[in-house]
């Protein structure tokens, strides 16, 4: 009996344990819930301000790239400079008007009109000279070279690519007509027996009635003779 009666006042001191573990867990789970308010109120208040700094940055940023890009434009569009029309002549293969651009020679000119024949005599030229808005270069032939050297420089049309004067065929005499290209004494004699015999030229066409004057040698007078 007095085993059975001592049992009971050995379990009695359990009951306060389980309460203290109820308290300590309730404790606990009212911490983690004040801790997760605080910290979903704090992502809450700071997100606003990083976005407002993110836009400030954005708004300022583009004003001055668009001003470098308009500068850009404007100096691209400026005139890259002045077109150079020069009349080229004689022993090229595409004689007539060239138009080009920047620091232009004579051997430019030259190469825009299709480059010199084989007849041409380059010598006769200075090829590195400068070359000028409203020049009249005339590229000589051998035997046009060859007329040139014999008569004096200040009456010789068409050396080192500009033209003094121009010849009436109607009233020169042979040693005028021999300074002009691709006339020599024989033809010059043709050209003055013609005008005796079928009267004055009236224009630069009727030389292609002469014996020696074709439509190449023609080409080469245009500029240089009148009538």
């Amino acid at each position: 009996m007095g085993k059975h009666l001592a049992e009971p006042d050995e379990q009695q001191p359990r009951a306060p344990i389980w309460r203290t573990k109820v308290a300590l867990s309730a404790v606990l789970m009212l911490v983690v819930i004040v801790a997760t308010v605080f910290g979903f109120r704090w992502l809450i208040t700071d997100q606003p301000a990083t976005q407002d700094s993110t836009f400030a940055v954005d708004n300022t940023d583009p004003e001055p790239f668009d001003d470098t890009s308009e500068e850009a434009t404007d100096t691209t569009d400026e005139p890259s400079g002045a077109v150079t029309i020069i009349h080229v002549a004689g022993e090229v293969h595409e004689p007539g008007i060239v138009e080009l651009s920047g620091d232009i020679r004579v051997v430019d000119a030259l190469e825009a009109a299709g480059g010199p024949t084989d007849q041409a005599q380059l010598d006769a030229l200075n090829l590195a000279a400068v070359a000028n808005d409203g020049d009249y270069i005339l590229v000589p032939d051998r035997e046009t070279a060859q007329d040139f050297n014999a008569v004096d420089a200040s009456a010789e049309p068409g050396v080192g690519g500009e033209s003094t004067g121009t010849v009436d065929i109607n009233t020169a005499d042979s040693a005028a007509l021999e300074t002009l290209p691709g006339v020599g004494p024989a033809t010059a004699a043709d050209i003055i027996a013609h005008r005796e015999q079928h009267g004055a030229f009236t224009d630069l066409a009727d030389l292609e009635a002469v014996s020696g004057i074709g439509p190449a040698t023609r080409e080469r007078l245009d500029g240089l003779v009148e009538w």
